[in-house]
């Protein structure tokens, strides 16, 4: 999705990469950490159970429900998903990647959306005021993802 929009935040966790990568890619638990999430179906609750295989989710949020497709599965590095239908994040279409990258003292969390660009001047305006709010969303995600693993207040 080159040439698109791009909205990244990142945040160290004090914890090893294994650890994190169960927290942040098991659905049952995203309810945890998106407080938008209501639920979502899979084949795998927990991120060990799944085989890697190419597999749908339904993700039933506050404002509706939107599926992805797991395009890259490796654990404890990177998961990708492709928005492929409804809306996440006020996005019809993208792509949502999580890498993970040990260091020194824990695992750094890297967490991406990627949108296709607008084509009209007046979308373009507005997707950058809505890239604002996704990165301070996305933000708020990973401080209650880190305060789940580090028992941390979130931000």
């Amino acid at each position: 999705m080159d040439g698109g929009l791009r909205v990244r935040r990142d945040m160290l966790f004090r914890a090893p990469d294994r650890m994190v990568f169960d927290a942040a890619e098991s659905p049952a638990r995203w309810p945890e950490w998106d407080r938008s999430v209501r639920r979502v179906e899979a084949t795998f609750e927990m991120a060990s159970q799944n085989d890697g295989e190419s597999e749908d989710i339904v993700v039933h949020t506050s404002r509706g429900r939107w599926t992805g497709r797991i395009v890259t599965w490796q654990p404890g590095r990177c998961v990708e998903i492709d928005i492929v239908k409804g809306r996440c994040l006020g996005a019809a279409r993208g792509r949502i990647r999580r890498t993970y990258t040990n260091e020194p003292l824990g695992c750094r969390l890297t967490f991406e959306i990627l949108l296709p660009m607008p084509e009209l001047w007046i979308a373009k305006v507005y997707a950058q005021w809505s890239l604002r709010r996704i990165e301070h969303r996305i933000g708020k995600c990973l401080s209650r993802l880190r305060h789940m693993i580090e028992c941390v207040p979130p931000d």
